[in-house]
C-alpha cells in the first residue's frame, strides 16, 4: 500500500517504522514523507556560491541563528533506503511472484521510496506465510525529528482487519501506540472503539473500526490524521507530543491470502 506521513522537519536524526502483521503474505508500493522543510544539511551559510544560488532559509536569520518559522513542506522519504525483515522471493517460492535475482520479477524494498508512477506500478513484497503474531518490520529511516501530521498506507491487496500505528521520538529505543485500527479494538488492542477524545486524554492513541473493510480489493487506503479530533490540534505548537516523531511503526494484523502495500508515503 501507500504509506504517507506529514510532518514538519526539524534538526536531530529520525527514521520511520513500519511493521506489518500478516497471515500470509504482505506487499507494499510507496513510501513518501510530507515534512516541514528544515534547514539543508551543511549547506547555509557555507559557501557565498550556495548563498547567492539558494534562497534565504526562512527558517534562520542572516547570522545562521534559528528562528520560528513554518517551512515548505517536502517528501523526506523519496528515495531513502527501507529496511525490512522480510522480501518475498529469496529463494523463490510456491505462490510468490516475487524472484530476487530477477529484476522483472523482484519485489524489492526499494520499491517502498522510489517514484510513484501510476504508468509503472511497483511494489515490495514479503515472504509467503507470514503468521500471526509474527510480523514483518518496515524501517524508514529519515535523518531528522518531524512533526508527523498525516499517515497514508495504500495497498495493492485488501487492507488488514487490525493495524496498529506507533512512534518513536528516541530512534527506536523505545515506541508508543500513535492509531489503532481494527474490527475488534477490545480483542486486538484492549482498548474502547472510538472512545472520545479530550483534553486530558488526546496524547493517547485511540482505536477505530474505520478503513478495516477488505473492500475494495485493491488500491485501499488506510490514512491517520495525527490531529484529526484532537483539541489541541490549532495549538500544536504548544502540545508537541501529538506530533514529534523520529520514527513510525506499523504492525498490519489479518487474515486475508496476502497484503500488497503498493507505496510507502510521507507527505501531505
Amino acid at each position: 500500500g501507500e504509506f504517507r506521513t506529514c510532518s514538519g522537519l526539524h534538526q536531530s536524526p529520525c527514521g520511520a517504522r513500519i511493521t506489518m502483521r500478516k497471515v500470509l503474505q504482505i506487499w507494499v508500493t510507496l513510501v513518501t514523507v510530507c515534512a516541514l522543510a528544515g534547514r539543508v544539511s551543511g549547506g547555509y551559510g557555507l559557501s557565498m556560491f550556495a548563498a547567492q544560488s539558494s534562497p534565504p532559509d526562512p527558517c534562520y536569520d542572516e547570522n545562521g541563528n534559528p528562528r520560528r518559522c513554518i517551512p515548505d513542506f517536502v517528501n523526506s522519504a523519496f528515495g531513502k533506503d527501507v529496511r525490512v525483515s522480510s522480501t518475498c522471493g529469496g529463494p523463490a517460492a510456491r505462490y510468490c511472484v516475487g524472484e530476487r535475482e530477477d529484476p522483472k520479477k523482484s519485489h524489492p524494498p526499494a520499491y517502498l521510496t522510489d517514484l510513484n508512477n501510476p504508468h509503472n506500478l511497483t511494489c515490495w513484497q514479503s515472504e509467503n506465510y507470514v503468521q500471526y503474531p509474527q510480523n514483518v518490520t518496515l524501517t524508514l529511516s529519515l535523518g531528522k525529528k518531524f512533526e508527523v501530521t498525516y499517515v497514508s498506507l495504500q495497498f495493492c491487496s485488501p487492507r488488514p482487519e487490525s493495524m496498529a500505528i506507533y512512534k518513536s521520538m528516541d530512534y527506536g529505543k523505545s515506541w508508543v501506540p500513535f492509531q489503532f485500527y481494527s474490527t475488534q479494538c477490545k480483542k486486538m488492542y484492549n482498548r474502547q472503539q472510538k472512545a472520545a477524545i479530550t483534553k486530558q486524554n488526546e496524547q493517547e492513541a485511540i482505536c477505530t473500526d474505520s478503513h478495516t473493510d477488505m473492500h475494495p480489493l485493491t488500491g485501499g487506503l488506510i490514512a491517520f490524521s495525527t490531529l484529526d479530533g484532537r483539541p489541541s490540534a490549532h495549538d500544536f505548537d504548544n502540545s508537541p507530543v501529538l506530533l514529534q516523531s523520529n520514527e513510525i511503526q506499523i504492525h498490519n494484523s489479518e487474515d486475508n491470502t496476502s497484503t500488497i502495500l503498493t507505496k510507502l508515503c510521507e507527505y501531505c
